[in-house]
């Protein structure tokens, strides 16, 4: 938590917290946290990472975003293939 804070210059006490309101103004604001968070997100999947665009947008939409979130696949894809 003190590495996460540092790289993200959020004050430690949040990362100890978890104030989900605190969060969310947090995650609007710094790229850092934002992806720290979605490391540790994935971190937690059991299975690896795909290493192409089809392969990850299905891999993002069944971890990250769930069957319950509003993206989609087609969407993914069209991100993925507009910057890289």
């Amino acid at each position: 938590m003190a590495k996460c804070a540092e790289a993200t210059l959020v004050d430690l006490k949040h990362w100890q917290l978890g104030d989900e309101k605190v969060w969310g103004k947090i995650l609007e604001s710094n790229i850092a946290a934002g992806i720290i968070m979605a490391r540790i997100k994935y971190w937690r999947v059991p299975k690896k990472m795909p290493n192409t665009g089809t392969g990850m947008s299905i891999y993002w939409k069944e971890y990250y975003n769930t069957h319950l979130g509003s993206g989609h696949v087609e969407d993914f894809m069209d991100l993925y293939s507009k910057y890289l």
